[in-house]
This record gives C-alpha cells, sequence and structure tokens, in this order.
C-alpha cells in the first residue's frame, strides 16, 4: 500500500500527464490518467473537474456533470466546475437546473466583497473563467455611468445601505478620469483606478419568480415573414414588471460595449421567472421554436441617445428578442427597434466567436447587404428569428432616467 507522500505524488505525476494529453486532444489518454488520479486519492478535486472536461469535449455530458458535481462537492468555488456543469447539462436538455450552476459560477468570479479569484493550479483551461476576469479590469463611459446610477437607485429604494455610495462614488470618479480618453467609449482598463471593486455583484433580485401564467393566453403572431415573426402583448403585467424589476436591480450586465452593456448567463444573467417565460414561449411559440431547448440567455441595456453598432446574428436555432422598457420612455417612435437582414452572417463554426465582436465583418456586411427590414420599439412585442438571422438595434432616443433605459432581452433555442 503506498505511503499518503506516494498517493500524492501520484495524483500529482498523473494529473500532469492528464493535462499534457488535454492539450494535445489526446482525449483518451487524458481521460486514462485523470482516472488514475482519482483512485490515487478520490478527494483530489481537479482531477475530478480535469476528468469531467474530457467527457464533455467528448459529448459525454451525463458523465460530465456527474464528475463536475463530485468537484463541486470538494471545491464549491471551482469556476471551472461550475460552468462546466452548467454547459453539460444545456446540452443535456435540463436548462433549468443549469442555471444553478452559472449563478453560483458568477458569484464565485464577480461576487462582492471580492474574493481571490479561483484558482487555475493543475486545472485544464477555462476559458469562459479567464474571459470574465479581463471583464473585471475594462470599463466604457457608459457602463461607469450606468452601474454609478444604479448603486443609487438600489440606495434610494433602501435595497443597498447608504455605505455603497462610496462605490457610486468611485465610478464617478474614474467616469471623469477616462472621459477625455479616445477609447473611453469602447472600452479603458480601470483596474489601476477602481482596484478590485469594479464590476462586481453588488446585488442580484431574489426572489425573481412569476406566480401566474408569464405569457399572455392565445398568442398569435402579428406579422409572419420567412424568417421573422413578431408578437405583441406577450408577457402578463406580472412578468413584465418582474422582469423589468430584475434587470433594474440586479448587477448582471458585465460586458461593455460603445453605448451599451451586456449580461449573459456566464456573468450572473438569469432568474426563476427568465426561465419560466423561456418555456412558457416553448408551448405559446411551438410553432416558430419547435422542440428546440433554450440554451442562452442574454439582455442588453442601451444609452439613452444610442448610435451605435450592435450588429449580430446569435448561434441558434431559433432566436427570440423581447423590449421591455415602457414605451413612455421611447421619445421618438419610430426609432429603438430592430433592423433585419436577408442576407446570413458568414461565419463558419461561431457567430459569437468570427462576427459579433469583430467591427471590421460587421461594417463590410452592413455596407454590402441590401435595406434591412424594420420591426419598430413597441413595449411588450416579441421578434422571432431563425437560425442566423442577421439584426441591429435602430439609433434610438430614451428619456435620461435610470428607469427608462432601453432594455432587449433574448432567449436562444437549440443550435444553428
Amino acid at each position: 500500500m503506498d505511503s499518503p507522500a506516494q498517493s500524492l505524488q501520484a495524483v500529482e505525476n498523473e494529473n500532469a500527464m492528464g493535462l499534457q494529453a488535454f492539450s494535445e486532444n489526446r482525449l483518451d489518454s487524458a481521460a486514462a490518467h485523470f482516472q488514475k488520479a482519482i483512485d490515487a486519492d478520490t478527494t483530489a478535486y481537479f482531477a475530478h473537474a480535469n476528468l469531467a472536461a474530457v467527457f464533455q469535449r467528448q459529448g459525454k455530458h451525463d458523465d460530465a456533470v456527474e464528475d463536475y458535481n463530485f468537484a463541486m462537492g470538494l471545491a464549491p468555488d471551482c469556476a471551472l466546475s461550475l460552468y462546466g456543469g452548467g454547459d453539460s447539462l444545456i446540452a443535456s436538455g435540463f436548462p433549468e437546473r443549469a442555471w444553478d450552476y452559472f449563478s453560483a459560477a458568477s458569484r464565485s468570479m464577480r461576487g462582492y466583497p471580492p474574493r481571490e479569484p479561483p484558482t487555475k493550479e493543475k486545472l485544464v483551461p477555462c476559458a469562459i473563467c479567464d474571459e470574465l476576469l479581463q471583464t473585471l479590469d475594462i470599463a466604457t463611459t457608459f457602463k461607469l455611468l450606468h452601474d454609478s446610477a444604479q448603486i443609487r437607485y438600489l440606495i434610494l429604494r433602501g435595497i443597498l445601505p447608504e455605505s455603497f455610495s462610496k462605490l457610486a462614488d468611485m465610478h464617478d470618479t474614474t467616469l471623469q478620469q477616462i472621459s477625455a480618453l479616445p477609447k473611453a467609449p469602447y472600452g479603458v482598463n480601470v483596474s489601476s483606478l477602481t482596484g478590485p471593486d469594479y464590476n462586481r455583484m453588488y446585488h442580484v433580485r431574489i426572489p425573481s419568480a412569476v406566480v401566474g401564467d408569464a405569457l399572455n393566453k392565445n398568442l398569435a403572431p402579428a406579422l409572419s415573414k420567412a424568417h421573422y415573426s413578431v408578437y405583441d402583448s406577450v408577457l402578463s403585467e406580472e412578468a413584465l414588471d418582474e422582469v423589468l424589476a430584475f434587470c433594474r436591480e440586479s448587477h448582471v450586465f458585465h460586458r461593455a460595449y460603445d453605448g451599451y452593456i451586456l449580461g449573459d448567463e456566464n456573468g450572473g444573467y438569469g432568474s426563476d421567472a427568465l426561465l419560466r417565460i423561456a418555456e412558457e414561449m416553448q408551448t405559446s411559440m411551438a410553432t416558430q421554436i419547435g422542440q428546440h431547448k433554450l440554451r442562452r440567455l442574454m439582455v442588453r441595456k442601451y444609452a439613452s441617445d444610442f448610435t451605435g453598432s450592435d450588429l449580430r446574428a446569435e448561434d441558434a436555432a431559433v432566436t427570440v428578442v423581447l423590449f421591455v422598457t415602457p414605451d413612455r420612455a421611447n421619445l421618438e417612435r419610430t426609432s429603438g427597434g430592430i433592423s433585419i437582414y436577408d442576407e446570413k452572417a458568414p461565419c463558419q463554426r461561431s457567430c459569437e466567436g468570427e462576427f459579433n465582436y469583430n467591427s471590421g465583418q460587421t461594417e463590410l456586411f452592413a455596407r454590402q447587404a441590401a435595406s434591412p427590414a424594420v420591426v419598430p420599439y413597441q413595449a411588450n412585442r416579441v421578434v422571432v428569428l431563425k437560425g442566423r438571422t442577421v439584426y441591429a438595434s435602430q439609433p434610438s432616443k430614451f428619456a435620461n432616467q435610470f428607469e427608462d433605459m432601453r432594455l432587449v432581452l433574448t432567449f436562444m433555442f437549440g443550435t444553428a
């Protein structure tokens, strides 16, 4: 029988060989080494997480969830296990379970007060973790303006204590310091100005649920075209109020762009109410959504006077876009909707990775494409897009109040 020191050395050696094999995409060899590490010490959480990552890459998502769960039991803040477990649950068709994993992962990465980032030692690479860590340093003028206003909004409503005003002041001071920089609208590293307190989850609205129906009954398309449909008066009053409250109160907008901010499941965006809405969409819009399962959630919030570009296409079989900000906030009724293009996005594998944030690609596409169709803004309106349909926000002018910022929610079903 091996001594404790020998067992520890066996774990280290087998895990190291597994990491090397994983980096070379020799997955069977990597799995064998990680399993030997586990056999030497069943409490080696990193070996369980690494084995799960192999299973995930092999498409064995049930096995991946089992080992990710084992790793989480040993190391609850292991972001690789949390994000990986969520992704595998979605791939297995259980999105309603996945968002608990994403929520825990985002708290481990973005929680407040700040924690030490989860260790990456002895673990396979976690691309989502690395991307999210970068958002903790990068700010735009609109992101700083929004986050300061959100903190003060929560203080006024008695949700955050007055002591949080120092965080709002920090955002205001940083905004003043970077506002004259040419790149300020597009993203500046502010870590030396803000320290670790920037872009944290100061508050997330809990509970966030809907008791009655989330969607109104007997929905039918107000407009049907070849690659998109429009529905009006979609959410029930209760669901609409809950979505607005969640988006106003929750610090889930972790990614900053020119004139808008974005939140998704990786940064903590998601709630019981949003999952309930997605579930009822599958039933009420079955003709458009079919059997496709929810795979992603996203929300965007815009500056009151938005003239930038957010042109994009989703890697989904069906994308549902929902407008929720009250119509009274829209100061120019001919603006604020979305433009929809006939031409497909030039994506080989992933529009998210190859197209959506590649300004050269999106600008070239917009120049060469035919004039798009326009769906005007209307609160509680849904636009259902098929496949990788390209769409973009129109320029918009909304009231310059925190509660009146233009909100666009996106639900993605299936894969393109």
